[in-house]
């Protein structure tokens, strides 16, 4: 009887018909789904990031939330990003050192 009724059904109709009528129920969501699903965008559970390179990615949301919200996710730097931030502002180098690692390949 179970199979026959669910048959008639798709997964989140059945969820919501189940639901009304007091039954705990929940549809499984595969990996597609659970990316498209608008309310969890809406949530901060799955955001859509902005990378440098590829463009629009969809991703999961950090799972912490911090006064009531959900922290932004954000793209990791690109290779070599920060190089000649962390050389100066880390190691002190000047723009004639930065230059001569340069044209020695070092970085």
């Amino acid at each position: 009887m179970i199979g026959a009724w669910t048959r008639q059904h798709d997964k989140r109709e059945a969820m919501r018909l189940l639901g009304e009528a007091g039954v705990p129920a929940g549809a499984v969501l595969d990996t597609m789904e659970l990316t498209e699903d608008a309310d969890f965008e809406r949530r901060g559970i799955i955001q859509t990031m902005q990378h440098p390179v590829a463009g629009a990615f969809k991703m999961p949301g950090w799972p912490v939330r911090f006064g009531g919200n959900t922290p932004k996710v954000e793209p990791a730097p690109l290779l070599g990003q920060h190089t000649e931030e962390i050389l100066v502002q880390w190691l002190g180098l000047d723009g004639d050192q930065i230059a001569d690692l340069a044209k020695n390949k070092v970085i």
